[in-house]
């Protein structure tokens, strides 16, 4: 009867190992595919040349927030 409770603990503690790690790579992916849509963001802004409508935009929140 003990040694069912010991292998019960054992099991647990792997399945939340694994829960642990699975949530590790979830994040990993998530961030990657942040940093790829950044990134994206970012060549269609040089191809487009939007630099200057990002800067206007940015002065008018800047300016917006100091009223």
């Amino acid at each position: 009867m003990y040694t069912n409770h010991i292998m019960s603990k054992i099991l647990d503690s792997r399945k939340k190992e694994k829960h642990y790690k699975l949530n590790i790579k979830k994040m990993m992916l998530w961030k990657l595919l942040l940093i790829v849509d950044i990134y994206e963001r970012y060549i269609h802004m040089i191809r487009t040349n939007s630099f200057q409508c990002l800067i206007d935009h940015h002065i008018w929140l800047t300016n917006s927030n100091n009223i």
